[in-house]
Order: structure tokens, then sequence, then C-alpha cells
């Protein structure tokens, strides 16, 4: 590649890495995938707080748990993200920008790898038009700096694999294919997506190659796929449950329901296939804007001609390679890609490749100057609108709406006593919590929601706060939280703050009084689940005096119960019922509410399975 080109492509790299630095320490709270960054940074903060043997090497997702008995799990995923956060957070401490600094290098190492592969088979007027719509897309940039186990950090361990099988498909030595089985054992330790690289190996050897030229050794993969995905079946089950088994029904319920449900998290909402694949055009418009998806469609077309027409060249395996890698993830986890539009993210350097194609043949059809400064303005006017888009698309993602509770999460570190017990009231979707959580995680544990079965622990003597009304970041309570603490410390000159009348409760004598309601508990507590849907029925024998009733749920994995009642739909005679995909046994318990506000506590439980 002649020297200004490489100009062109260190130029590329380093607004690339601009984009991707985009906010790089801001907190949690003002990001909308800080959800993602809070939970693998309260991850690796486990790891090392209480260290990789404690923890068995495996995602811890309590916030500061006192010890190892108050450990919860997350299993999900292969350990990777976690660990590599970890050593980040261990090299610079616990903060945001650790944390993504992790995927932004994964991000600028996958497009270095996406340059070794393409320039091995394409024109550089299609390399350097293909890295600079791969710089540039919202979809790379936006989720370029993601800290999750879906994105930047698994695909970069994967296409580090390929790359290195097309080294060894080039020079067969056995040398370059324990590098590609070695690399293919770290991308698995990553995400689900690595293992799209078997069928896509195996179908690009023997399809591009004569029988003479086979080798037979590439059949390795599959077996030490194979092989991994065993040892992660027992090591699932060691860390559950204390006994290392083959046991595959918890992994097979996590595949079925990214797979085959239709329902989406949160509201159980059903879609069809039409609903689905709009969803999934619509998120590929946002974040690879429709004129890119536009020229990458006209691009295929261009393929699939010159596949039927039999003019093929070097590239094209590569390419199919890529765009079944970022297809698959979205065909067969069709639930997934529905509920997360990142998980797209695959897609992205064969739809930049796609419009390079596209770009260069109708520049060669209509301007007929020299091939330079043909490319140059391929490269400008594809550089210009990608980049427009891709400011305009992370500007519209940014948010600064929740910036107070950064704030009320380091006030309760200062006011508040080591080992006190957060609790929050408020109905907010989990992840949020731990963007809350990441900001005092490592000097009280946080639970959300809380219960009235709930039992504090001795190990949370120093007290618990119980937070409410936390739903408006911009209510008067939420914006003057240090004040009202400050005043509250002064005023009882103690850490431990008494019944604040919005926003906080002392532990002591808190969980007895949520049992003095005026009414009794509900009794005779009877759960169904048929139809998709989970059917609740109780008796009251004082109803006239309940205010309302409401339902709480835990599943197995969980301590705590989740306030659910927002889910359920209730009736006037004792009874509710919710739309739900159950997938696992959850213990249900409902309470009453006097007129007064105060709620029963110690209620009957049911439980329910699928």
């Amino acid at each position: 590649m002649k020297s200004y080109w490489t100009i062109v492509l260190i130029a590329l790299l380093v607004l690339a890495a601009a984009l991707r630095l985009w906010d790089f320490g801001s907190p949690w709270t003002d990001d909308p995938r800080g959800w993602g960054g809070s939970f693998y940074g309260n991850i690796a903060r486990n790891y090392l707080e209480f260290g990789y043997a404690e923890t068995k090497a495996a995602p811890v997702r309590s916030v500061n748990p006192p010890d190892a008995g108050h450990f919860e799990y997350y299993l999900d995923h292969p350990p990777m993200t976690g660990w590599l956060v970890s050593l980040s957070f261990r090299v610079f401490g616990y903060c945001e920008w650790a944390a993504r600094l992790v995927s932004v290098l994964c991000s600028m190492g996958g497009l270095i790898l996406l340059f070794l592969i393409f320039r091995r088979f394409w024109k550089p007027k299609v390399v350097l038009i293909a890295m600079a719509l791969a710089a540039v897309a919202p979809m790379a940039v936006f989720y370029g700096s993601f800290v999750d186990v879906q994105g930047p950090i698994p695909f970069f361990f994967i296409l580090l694999a390929f790359f290195l099988y097309l080294r060894f498909d080039e020079k067969r030595m056995w040398g370059r294919w324990l590098l590609v089985l070695a690399a293919f054992f770290l991308a698995t330790l990553s995400d689900w997506p690595a293992y799209y690289l078997v069928p896509v190996i195996l179908v690009h050897h023997f399809f591009s190659r004569r029988e003479e030229g086979r080798k037979w050794r590439v059949l390795l993969l599959p077996a030490v796929a194979l092989a991994v995905i065993a040892l992660f079946v027992l090591y699932v089950n060691w860390v559950q449950y204390g006994e290392a088994s083959f046991d595959i029904n918890q992994m097979v319920g996590w595949f079925m329901h990214r797979a085959v449900s239709t329902a989406h998290e949160g509201s159980g909402e059903s879609y069809n296939v039409f609903g689905w694949l709009g969803k999934i055009i619509q998120n590929l418009r946002l974040m690879f804007t429709l004129p890119v998806l536009v020229l990458a469609a006209t691009g295929a077309l261009f393929y699939f001609v010159k596949i039927i027409a039999r003019e093929r060249d070097r590239g094209d395996g590569v390419l199919a390679a890529l765009l079944a890698i970022g297809l698959m993830h979205i065909v067969i986890f069709q639930q997934g890609a529905y509920v997360h539009p990142f998980w797209g993210y695959y897609l992205y350097p064969a739809i930049a490749l796609l419009v390079a194609l596209c770009i260069v043949r109708f520049g060669e059809a209509l301007l007929t100057r020299v091939s330079a400064v043909r490319a140059i303005f391929y490269l400008a006017i594809t550089l210009a609108a990608c980049a427009a888009s891709t400011l305009q698309d992370v500007n519209l993602q940014r948010t600064q709406s929740s910036a107070d509770y950064a704030r009320l999460g380091g006030t309760l570190k200062d006011y508040v006593s080591p080992r006190t017990l957060i609790l929050a009231e408020e109905k907010l979707p989990d992840f949020w919590n731990y963007r809350f959580a990441f900001y005092i995680a490592n000097q009280m544990e946080y639970a959300k929601p809380c219960a009235p079965n709930l039992q504090v622990s001795d190990s949370h003597k120093e007290g618990v706060v119980f937070l409410m009304n936390m739903e408006n970041p911009g209510d008067p309570v939420m914006s003057n939280f240090k004040t009202a603490v400050q005043e509250y410390a002064v005023k009882h000159d103690s850490n431990r703050m008494r019944v604040a009348a919005a926003f906080a409760v002392d532990v002591a004598g808190m969980w007895p009084a949520l049992g003095e309601a005026g009414v009794a508990p509900p009794h005779d507590i009877k759960v169904d689940y048929s139809g998709w849907r989970i059917n609740v029925s109780w008796q009251h024998d004082e109803s006239q005096k309940v205010k309302r009733f409401n339902i709480y749920a835990r599943f197995d994995a969980q301590i705590f119960y989740t306030d659910a009642s927002d889910y359920f739909t209730f009736s006037g005679n004792g009874e509710a019922a919710m739309r739900y995909d159950l997938r696992a046994p959850v213990t249900i318990i409902v309470t009453a509410v006097d007129e007064d506000g105060r709620e029963t506590g110690f209620a009957e439980e049911a439980r329910i399975s699928p």
C-alpha cells in the first residue's frame, strides 16, 4: 500500500479512536449503555475484593456481598469480560474509563484485524472505503466502548481467530493451526458467537479448496468446541450447585429463551414474525443509517449475481464468512436480537465491505479519472456522510437525565456507616440499580427492591437505608439529597438516619414496623401457570380495610423478592394475572396495604413451576 494510503488509514484509526472515546469517563448514569459497564464493573470488583479462587472465577453479580454465602452468580455467559475488566481495575482503579478502556482497545484491535483481513483480498480503494465505514458507522462507534459480553470484546477474539485461520489457509502448517485453536479457545471464553466460527471455517475450507488441498486437521475445531462446551457445563454446575455434572437443563433453558421465545422481557408481550422483522430493520436503520443499508443491499445484489455467473475471486468466501457470522447471531437468537439492538454489532464488517464494493463498482462505471483521485472521492463522500450520521446518532442516544443518581451514591458513601445495607423500593429495571450501586459498592451492600419477608442479617448491624420516591431525577428531594442527609446526620448526631418523609428510613425498628399494618396479611394464596399466564388468587378477611394489594416474586437464584405489582392486572375479588414467559420456578407472596400506607410483613408464600 502506497505511503499516502497509509496516512489516510492512520487518520481513519485516529478518528475511530476519538469517536469511541466519546464521554470516556462519564458516570454510568449518564450513559444509556451504562447498565453494561456498571453490571460488569461490579462483577470485576467482586473478583478483586474476594479473589478469583473464592469466587470460583465465576461472575458474582451481588453488590458488595459480606461473604461467599451472599454470592449470586451470573452464569448465562462465559466469564472473559469480567476477567478483563478486573485486570483493568487492578491497574487503574475502580472507575468508568478503566472499564470502557477494555472495550475501546478491543474495538480498535478489531479494526486493525479487519484491515489485515481486507488487504489480503481487495484493492486499496475498497479497503480504505470499507475501513472508513467500519471506523465511523454508528453501530461500531456507539457500541465500541460498550462494556458487555456482546460487542467489541468477543468480536476481537473472533476476528483474531478468523485472521489466524486465513493465514493458515495460505500456508498450512501445524504451528499456524495451533494458533487458530488457541485464539478460538479465547473467543469461546468471551461469548457464544465464537462458536459460529466452527461452521464458517469448515465451509470455507472444504468449499474453497480442491480435494487434494484439504487438510482434515480442521476437524479438530468442532472437537475443541464440543470439549469447551462440556467443560463449561461442568463448570456452571460446579459453581451453581457445588457438584460438577453434565446436566444441561439450565443451558438449554437459556438457549431456548433467546432462540425461540417470542416474549419481550419485562412486559412479557409477544411479537410475531413481521413484528420481529420490523424491529430488526428499525435497529439496523438507526445504527447503520438508511443510505448505508441501501448501498449494502445493492452490493449484496452485485455479489450474488457475480457468484451465479461464476465470476468468483478469493475474497468472495471471506465476505460470505463475515456476513454469515453477523446474520447467524440475529437469526439463531431471535429473541435476543429483538430485545437488544447491539446484537447486530457483528454485521458491521460485512456491511462495510458490501458498501465499499458497491461504491467502487458504481465509481468505475461513472468515472474515468486517475484511480487515486477516484478512490479519494469515494472515500470523502462515504466518510462525510457516515461521520455526520454517527455524530448525530451518538448525540441522540446521550442522556443527562439521571446524573443525580451518581451524586446520590456518592452522598450515601460519605454519610452512611460502612456495612450498611441499601434497599430501594422504586420500580425501576434491575440494570438501572447496578448503575447506582456502582458508586456505593465497595462500602455498602445494595439490593433491589426490598420485600416484607426479607430478614436483615447480623452482617448488616451497622444499619439499613431504605430508599423511596426515586423515580424522578428532578424531584426536589433528589436534587437536595446531600443537604437533607447532612441535616439529619447533624440533628441526630449519628450516621443512622431516622424516618425521613420521602427518601430514607433507618434500620432500627424498621422491619417490625413493616408488619404493623392495620390489617392482617392475605392467606390461602394460590398460583398457577397456564397459557402463558401467571394467575394468583388469595383470601382476605377484611378486604374493605385494604387500600391495595402488592405482589412480590422471587426466582431461585435471587436473594430478594422483586416488586411485580405493576405487571399484574388485579381483579376486585382477590385475583391477579399477568402474561409471562415462565422459564424457572418462582415464589410469590401477596401483601396488603392499609389506608395509612402501612404494609403487612411476613406474608404467606406460594411456589409455581413452569
